[in-house]
C-alpha cells in the first residue's frame, strides 16, 4: 500500500505557471550558462524555485531555502515536471546565482531586454492618451529587485 499525505499548495503552482509564461528559465539559460561542474538544477531552473520561495514564504533568507524546498518538493517536481534536488537549494547555490546573475552588467542589459521583449507590449490604438498594464512591469520589477538590485535605481 502507498502511503498518502497532505500537501499545502497554496501559490506556488500560480508562480510556477506565471513564470514559465513569462520565460524567466529559459531567458536566464540562453544569457548565462552554468559551470560544467554545476550539477542537477540550470541557473534559470534555480532563479526559477527562488523567486517561487520569496513570495510563497515572505522571505528572502537563503538559509531558509533548503527546509523549504524539502517541505514542498512533492508539489514542486508535480508543477516544474522535473526532479528538484534539495541541495540545490542550500545557500550557497542561491547565493552563487545572485552573484554570477549580477556580475556581468552587459549580460544583465541583455536579460532585461529579453525579459522586455516577453513583457511589454505597444498597440497602435486610434487616441490620444497612452496606457500600459502595470501589473507585467510590477512581476519584472520584482524579479530585477532580487536579482540586479542596482538596476532599479
Amino acid at each position: 500500500m502507498t502511503k498518502q499525505s497532505i500537501e499545502r499548495v497554496d501559490d506556488i503552482p500560480l508562480i510556477l505557471h506565471w513564470l514559465k509564461a513569462m520565460g524567466v528559465r529559459e531567458i536566464i539559460d540562453s544569457v548565462w550558462q552554468s559551470h560544467g561542474n554545476w550539477e542537477h538544477s540550470s541557473l534559470g531552473e534555480l532563479a526559477e524555485l527562488f523567486v517561487c520561495y520569496v513570495p510563497h514564504s515572505l522571505n528572502h533568507r537563503l538559509y531558509q531555502m533548503e527546509p523549504w524546498v524539502a517541505e514542498h518538493t512533492k508539489v514542486l517536481e508535480a508543477v516544474t515536471g522535473r526532479t528538484v534536488h534539495i541541495k540545490d537549494a542550500t545557500d550557497d547555490r542561491p547565493g552563487r546565482m545572485m552573484k554570477i546573475l549580477g556580475s556581468d552588467e552587459d549580460r544583465s542589459t541583455e536579460f532585461t531586454q529579453k525579459m522586455g521583449q516577453n513583457l511589454i507590449q505597444a498597440y497602435s490604438l486610434p487616441t490620444d492618451i497612452a496606457r500600459y498594464d502595470t501589473t507585467i512591469l510590477l512581476q519584472l520589477w520584482f524579479f530585477l529587485a532580487y536579482f540586479m538590485p542596482w538596476r532599479l535605481l
